[in-house]
């Protein structure tokens, strides 16, 4: 037996025939009154009966609609626990209903967040973690973990660890069976008790052992150093929550230090945080526009500058093809003010805006809600900004073997003819 489908324009088509035959019968003449009420009295009842039916059609048929829909992710799970080879959580099964919807979307920049996942990403954009204030690097062949920078003013560097310290033990564990993820999460969760470390240090024969305690840790985001008496140099690694106020302090030191020209490093930086990027430009150009956002309704928000703090000196911008969204922002900004010049390669090009949504469970969805634009009201996105001044990273050794940074080069040699 063939299933019948009712549609919702079957079902305007019925109550027109029924109003069509409702018209005809009215029309007739010729019959007797009496006949003519019995007729109404018989049709209204037709009609009620055809409009209960109807109802009642339309209710079964969304029921049966949505106990298919129901059904069919029921039988999918069902036959995941009945023949999947292996063991199945229940919650990533969940997880995974929602990436897929998000997936489905195609936007490499649309996410769905599980709770555990949103919590670090929370913390990552925050700028400050629990740690001891060392970054870690495992050795994808032997596994070996060793320290490659050490925060200042962290417990690290009071435990006296050292960039290039091999990490031996975690609370008498073998970091190395306990692979980087482990032995970070033992160390970070290792309370107010703290945890003991043992380190192999290149040049001593003896285990450094030490007993560090985890604290709060501001991620750096900012680096600078004065290259001459007059050309500052200032690196900024990501766009978080904290960088604006490391950018400020950075940039004072360098002023503070006789700074006449600046060069600012944005290669590798791949973007974060509108609201970063925006209070740090706020602190460098007039007032004015920094970049703005049109929707998917044409609707249009400005991110103004208030023009009470501006820089006002020469400025270089090094880019390359990692520098990307916030990143691109401010490059786009601060050389459409004719403020800077931009050296290095075409840049990632992403000229779309995500917002992110917390759900009630601690999940979240992350959407691309906007595409941006430079004070001037270029778009970006899929093509990147073109370098005042191309030039390619010079990745092979000298003779002595050393690797010149080229772009670098070209920076001070473009910034030394700014006045």
């Amino acid at each position: 037996m063939e299933e019948q489908i009712i549609t919702s324009e079957s079902l305007v088509e019925e109550q027109e025939n029924v109003q069509e035959t409702v018209k005809d019968l009215g029309d007739e003449s010729g019959k007797k009154k009496k006949v003519r009420k019995r007729k109404g009295r018989f049709l209204a009842a037709v009609i009620g009966f055809l409009i209960g039916v109807g109802l009642t059609v339309v209710l079964v048929s969304l029921v049966v609609l949505y106990a298919n829909k129901t059904n069919k992710e029921n039988i999918v799970k069902a036959l995941i626990h009945k023949y999947y080879l292996s063991e199945v959580d229940e919650k990533v099964l969940e997880d995974g209903k929602y990436k897929g919807m998000i997936s489905a979307l195609e936007d490499p920049y649309s996410l769905y967040f599980t709770i555990d996942e949103t919590t670090a990403r929370v913390q990552s954009n925050e700028g400050v973690y629990k740690g001891i204030g060392v970054v870690l690097t495992e050795n994808g062949e032997t596994g070996i973990l060793t320290v490659t920078r050490v925060y200042e003013g962290s417990p690290a560097e009071t435990a006296g660890i050292l960039a290039g310290d091999i990490l031996h033990m975690v609370a008498g564990q073998l970091a190395s069976d306990l692979g980087l993820t482990e032995a970070v999460n033992q160390i970070k969760t290792s309370g107010d008790a703290g945890i003991d470390l043992t380190f192999i240090r290149e040049g001593q024969e003896e285990y450094v052992e030490v007993h560090v305690v985890p604290s709060d840790i501001e991620y750096q985001k900012v680096a600078s150093q004065m290259i001459n008496e007059e050309i500052g140099y200032l690196a900024i690694y990501d766009f978080v929550e904290t960088t604006a106020s490391q950018f400020e302090s950075h940039l004072q030191n360098l002023k503070d230090q006789g700074m006449k020209k600046l060069i600012v490093d944005l290669r590798n930086n791949t973007g974060g945080l509108m609201t970063a990027v925006t209070a740090i430009l706020d602190d460098i150009l007039p007032e004015g526009v920094m970049v703005y956002t049109v929707d998917k309704n044409g609707n249009r928000k400005d991110y103004n500058s208030t023009g009470d703090d501006t820089l006002g000196i020469p400025m270089v911008v090094l880019v390359n093809e990692y520098t990307a969204s916030a990143s691109e922002i401010f490059a786009g900004a601060v050389r459409d003010y004719g403020l800077a010049e931009l050296v290095g390669t075409v840049t990632y090009g992403k000229g779309v805006v995500q917002s992110t949504f917390f759900l009630e469970d601690g999940s979240a969805v992350k959407l691309t809600t906007a595409n941006y634009y430079t004070p001037n009201g270029i778009n970006i996105n899929d093509k990147g900004l073109e370098p005042d001044y191309e030039v390619q990273l010079d990745t092979e050794p000298d003779e002595d073997g050393y690797i010149y940074d080229t772009q670098l080069e070209k920076a001070l040699e473009v910034i030394g003819q700014m006045n």
